[in-house]
């Protein structure tokens, strides 16, 4: 009977679980070899393609070069707007922070472009990440301030709104030091919101 049960588990569920227990211990090398391993089964694409994203997120801890190409194979295989949303938004993170920041930001405009009907949070993650990212290289600098001010932000929408909310204050900061903006135009309830929560 023992032998009968053993054989209807399924071995990629039970390489996703050790993987997790691997991780959740501080065993990353462990955990990035049972996802591997759970690669070699037969998996549809969808499957391959949450593995590979799974894969990806423990090899960016430990900084492994095989990040990019395993989420690049990802997207090309999921097919759910949030999942390919989330590898858009690992792909595009990985990219700017491994030097290729022209490429990052591509990567992550094609995500708003591509999925307008994202859960908020989710969008609103993306978005943070373009709009920092972005406002540190020269070329789109520009772009990200638009997009930051044709933003409604609530920071009840998540962590992105956060950040979105955390950058736009900084940025109109340094833009009264200049001149060009006048905290003082700025409503007062927003003010008590965003530089009450971030100062």
């Amino acid at each position: 009977r023992f032998w009968e049960e053993l054989r209807t588990v399924d071995p990629v569920e039970l390489l996703r679980e050790a993987a997790g227990r691997a991780a959740a211990e501080a065993g990353l090398e462990s955990a990035v070899q049972y996802l591997a391993r759970a690669l070699e089964e037969p998996l549809r694409d969808e499957e391959r393609g949450e593995l590979l994203l799974e894969l990806a997120a423990v090899e960016t801890n430990l900084g492994a070069g095989a990040v990019l190409a395993h989420l690049r194979d990802a997207i090309s295989l999921l097919r759910d707007s949030d999942r390919q949303a989330e590898a858009l938004l690992a792909l595009g993170h990985a990219l700017y922070w491994s030097g290729e920041e022209e490429q990052g930001i591509e990567v992550l405009e094609r995500g708003l472009a591509e999925h307008a009907d994202l859960n908020v949070e989710l969008r609103r993650r993306l978005e943070a990440e373009f709009v920092v990212n972005a406002t540190r290289v020269p070329s789109h600098y520009r772009r990200a301030r638009a997009l930051l001010a044709q933003l409604d932000v609530s920071l009840d929408e998540g962590p992105g709104a956060r950040v979105l909310i955390r950058h736009e204050l900084f940025e109109s900061r340094d833009l009264e030091r200049t001149g060009v903006l006048d905290l003082d135009d700025v409503p007062a309830e927003v003010r008590f919101h965003r530089l009450g929560r971030y100062r």
